[in-house]
């Protein structure tokens, strides 16, 4: 969740974007949608109308170039922990606790990367 914190998703591609584009007047138009599940999923679809956190997340972790942790690339990392994550979140079969801490000592490290390489970069004062 600490890196979900930092992304910045960018738009989908074109015919994805298109799709949803397509999506929202036909469920704004609905009759038969009560007002508050109408908003709901209205807010939902403009949010698909940006990448996965999965997706921005791959692209923030691929900056930190040839870093490694638990040996594995920073993307293959991202999505171990974004896994755990999403397995603890979600209530899937749950991680192992031991799993859990290991990626936490590591997830130290690559949030601490991220901070001080690519997302330092992009502070303005």
């Amino acid at each position: 969740m600490a890196v979900e914190t930092l992304l910045k998703p960018e738009p989908r591609f074109c015919a994805a974007k298109q799709h949803v584009d397509e999506l929202i007047p036909l469920t704004n138009e609905s009759t038969m949608l009560p007002k508050s599940e109408k908003n709901s999923l209205l807010g939902s679809l403009q949010e698909l109308r940006k990448e996965s956190i999965g997706q921005a997340g791959r692209k923030l972790a691929k900056k930190l170039g040839d870093r490694k942790y638990l040996d594995r690339s920073a993307e293959d990392f991202f999505t171990y922990c974004y896994s755990l994550r999403s397995k603890l979140v979600h209530g899937k079969k749950r991680p192992h606790r031991e799993k859990v801490a290991e990626a936490v000592v590591n997830l130290e490290s690559f949030v601490g990367d991220l901070l001080s390489g690519p997302l330092l970069q992009q502070v303005t004062l």
